[in-house]
């Protein structure tokens, strides 16, 4: 099987270097990026078996390393990139204080990554062997390729560094087939010849159907829709004399919002909300259950049970905007204090949240004090809402009025959830009742809307 492999987000796969940053993606020989044949074979092992919980097919297909284990029966060759032109950015993350949102010290980070939009070439084999496959198996096989192909085809998959907060989804297009069957005798000579003169770039190739992408089952999904009235500025910095001092953040030459500023909206939001309800230690526990938490001790790290994809603004225009620092106590213009800024005006932006319906069994808090999914989302919600009426900016220069939004649609699956618009939004009960109340009842009170 074969087709392309397109980055639908920004990709980081590490490679261990840390010449030019923190973080550097794999490249090969030729210092061309790629994706590892093992990252494709691992992630897709990862969602069969969650998917397949119980069946024996996947350690059949995958392979065992055991004394009686038995070889791959998939062979996935390492993802080369086709596109021509190579686009990647270096981003700078940095760690904010929860309270007082400044740069915590020491705490400055940049990696490097793969711009959304760039294609690899994907390339699988499978053999189906006699000895490994009766024929009460091979249903079950046809099956577990069937699944293969929709999880890639339909973004299932994300792959490498921070897939919870946007990065790493791939989609295969244009996928195709050969099949060369050895099983008849009297025609082995003929699939031989066929075999030796196969080329990946061959008429051989035949397309498959791909009108069953793959569903998120495993997620509660979220995804709300927000205006901008006035102007969004997430800084970045460039090293150009000649450029501003600080532009709006983009990402594929698009002007975007990072998932990495999303989740610290949401957790602030929350936050926030915690404290209103003087619900602090309860909304606390429920962060990191939903986040996770990275601790400095041994067997610190729980992963994030939600998934914040990074989100482009559309209809947005970049306008340069230069002010003076005045001296509070003169009212005079201070000295050598002229910048110019370049936020991000108007348009809208998309944001989609992805939450587990099963958390993962280690947690950073005690099984007893772990909410429910339904309760994260139901909190989610009211974060949302925070956001959509202006009271939680995204990203800098709140004071000055940036980062303001309005939220004009909010829907969980397909359902709209939104039962008002413009100023004052709120859910609608009968829709956001189930997880308005689990939160109610997490947090330990009756009525959130």
């Amino acid at each position: 099987m074969a087709g392309a492999l397109k980055t639908a987000s920004p990709l980081i796969l590490g490679s261990g270097e840390n010449d030019v940053a923190d973080v550097q993606c794999i490249r090969d020989g030729d210092g061309r990026f790629f994706i590892p044949g093992t990252t494709i074979a691992g992630i897709l092992r990862h969602l069969l078996s969650e998917k397949r919980a119980g069946d024996d097919i996947v350690s059949l297909a995958f392979g065992e390393a055991k004394d009686d284990g038995r070889q791959s029966l998939l062979l996935f060759h390492d993802a080369s990139l086709s596109s021509k032109e190579q686009r990647f950015a270096v981003r700078d993350g940095v760690a904010l204080d929860r309270t007082t949102k400044t740069a915590e010290d020491k705490r400055k980070f940049d990696y490097e990554v793969v711009e959304r939009g760039q294609t690899f070439s994907f390339r699988m084999v499978v053999v189906l062997r006699e000895r490994d496959i009766t024929e009460g198996k091979l249903n079950s096989m046809k099956e577990l390729l069937q699944d293969i192909l929709r999880i890639l085809t339909g973004g299932a998959m994300r792959i490498g560094a921070k897939r919870s907060r946007g990065f790493g989804k791939i989609v295969l297009e244009n996928p195709r087939s050969a099949v060369f069957d050895f099983s008849e005798p009297s025609k082995r000579k003929e699939e031989g010849e066929r075999w030796l003169d196969f080329k990946w770039s061959d008429e051989q190739l035949e397309p498959l159907d791909e009108s069953s992408s793959e569903t998120s089952s495993e997620h509660i999904v979220l995804h709300a829709e927000f205006v901008v009235p006035g102007a969004v500025f997430v800084r970045s910095y460039s090293v150009d004399p000649e450029a501003p001092d600080s532009v709006h953040f983009s990402s594929g030459g698009a002007p975007a919002i990072p998932g990495t500023s999303w989740a610290g909206v949401l957790r602030h939001a929350l936050s926030n909300l915690g404290r209103t309800m003087g619900a602090t230690h309860r909304m606390d526990t429920l962060t990191k259950s939903l986040f996770g938490e990275v601790r400095e001790e041994k067997d610190g790290a729980f992963a994030s049970n939600i998934i914040v994809d990074e989100s482009v603004i559309k209809d947005a225009r970049s306008l340069e905007y230069t002010r003076n620092k005045i001296d509070r106590f003169t009212g005079g213009v201070t000295p050598s204090a002229l910048f110019t800024e370049k936020p991000s005006f108007g348009g809208y932006v998309e944001l989609s949240l992805l939450v587990r319906k099963e958390f993962f069994k280690k947690s950073p808090v005690s099984s007893g004090d772990v909410p429910s999914p339904e309760a994260c989302v139901g909190a989610l919600l009211l974060a949302l809402l925070d956001i959509g009426n202006g009271i939680q900016p995204v990203g800098g220069a709140a004071s000055v009025g940036r980062g303001m939004l309005s939220l004009r649609a909010l829907s969980l699956g397909e359902k709209n959830i939104l039962g008002g618009t413009g100023t004052g939004v709120c859910l609608d009960k009968g829709s956001a009742g189930t997880y308005l109340r689990a939160a109610g009842e997490y947090l330990g009170r009756k009525k959130l809307c």
